[in-house]
């Protein structure tokens, strides 16, 4: 059976000025640039690491080049998700993209289109969450982590709100790391003594934000600390405990639920 989209081809004029626009500008990652005969193979790949790669494919002939910027015929070619829309699109037009509509808010969520450097329309968006993410989401806003906790293996434990610790988020079966910009501070393979530390780091630190793109999730700290959340199973992958016994909950295919605390879920 067919199992994912590999990669999508955006036809180029020149492969290394295609990279400093996709890459230098929006952000994405060269994963391969080999070279074959007449041509090169160069993958590039969100930096948030999901969906299918682009590849770069350079017109080799006049056809193709007169479809260089027009390969959707006028519609949007591209559908980039991010969980900082505002502070996205502030880089770029700081970086001299073209934004050629918006940004506007819609039920889907927030939305922008670009333009890149050969004129194809790029949608940037910020999936909108939820009511019931977005309840429990702007709960957590701007309290502090009061307590850390290790469990079993890499499973983490945050109590947030003074004085009482109500709220509860337990970090399950999933994958997970704690960044600080670039830098990687620990991660779920670490070893305990590893991991310790920069839990209890967090306490006193406000959430700023929390941010879903489906399955995958990003808890902003006040500090600029980013606790990320991705699936490496097909359970539970994280637990928000509110003070009234609701649970909201995380599952591996990025679908939430709410139940309450104690009821099968």
């Amino acid at each position: 059976m067919i199992t994912t989209v590999a990669q999508i081809a955006v036809l180029v004029e020149d492969y290394d000025e295609a990279i400093a626009f996709y890459a230098g500008k929006l952000g994405f990652l060269v994963v391969e640039d080999t070279p074959l005969p007449g041509k090169r193979w160069v993958r590039l790949r969100a930096p948030g690491g999901g969906g299918a790669d682009l590849l770069l494919s350079k017109a080799a002939d006049a056809g193709e080049a007169a479809a260089i910027g027009r390969q959707a015929g006028g519609r949007v070619l591209l559908f980039l998700h991010t969980d900082a829309f505002d502070a996205d699109l502030a880089r770029l037009r700081g970086l001299g993209v073209e934004v050629c509509e918006g940004p506007a808010a819609h039920a889907y969520g927030k939305v922008a289109v670009l333009k890149d450097l050969y004129g194809n329309r790029i949608d940037l968006i910020q999936p909108a969450a939820p009511a019931h993410d977005r309840e429990f989401f702007d709960a957590l806003r701007g309290r502090a982590a009061v307590r850390a906790a290790l469990g079993h293996g890499s499973f983490l434990t945050l109590d947030f709100g003074a004085p009482d610790a109500s709220w509860h988020l337990w970090i399950f079966c999933c994958g997970w790391e704690l960044r600080a910009g670039a830098r990687r501070l620990t991660h779920a393979e670490d070893d305990r003594a590893a991991i310790a530390p920069e839990a209890a780091a967090l306490v006193g630190d406000p959430l700023a934000a929390v941010a879903r793109d489906g399955a995958k999730t990003g808890f902003f700290f006040a500090s600029g600390k980013v606790l990320a959340t991705f699936p490496v199973d097909d359970a539970e992958q994280w637990l928000i405990y509110a003070p009234d016994g609701r649970v909201l909950t995380l599952a591996a295919d990025g679908s939430t639920a709410v139940t309450h605390a104690g009821k099968s879920r």
